[in-house]
C-alpha cells in the first residue's frame, strides 16, 4: 500500500497505551514519527474521543480519568503542543 503525502497532509493515529497515556503517532511524507504522549492518567476501560476542524489545525481530546471526571485537552497547532481545556465534568457514573 502506498500513501502519497507530498502535499503536507498528515495522518495522526491516537490510542491509549499500557502506561495509561493517550499517545499519538504521525505519518507524513517523511514517514512515521516518534510516538509521543498527549495526556496521562487514562486507565483501561476509560474512553476518549477526538475532534478536529480547519484540516486538523484545531484538535480537542475529551477523556475520562480514574476519578470518573471528563476532561478536555486542546491543541491549536495541529497537535504539536497541547494544553488543558476548560471543560471538566465530574461525577459521571458508569
Amino acid at each position: 500500500m502506498s500513501i502519497a503525502l507530498d502535499d503536507g497532509t498528515q495522518i495522526q493515529v491516537y490510542w491509549r497505551n499500557l502506561q495509561d497515556e493517550i499517545v499519538v503517532n504521525k505519518l507524513s511524507a517523511s514517514g512515521w514519527g516518534p510516538v509521543t504522549e498527549v495526556v496521562g492518567g487514562v486507565g483501561s476501560g476509560f474512553r476518549f474521543a477526538l475532534t478536529q476542524w480547519e484540516r486538523g489545525k484545531h484538535l480537542r481530546l475529551y477523556y475520562q480519568n480514574h476519578t470518573n471526571v471528563v476532561l478536555e485537552h486542546c491543541s491549536d497547532d495541529r497537535g504539536e503542543t497541547w494544553f488543558s481545556g476548560s471543560l471538566q465534568v465530574g461525577g459521571i457514573s458508569q
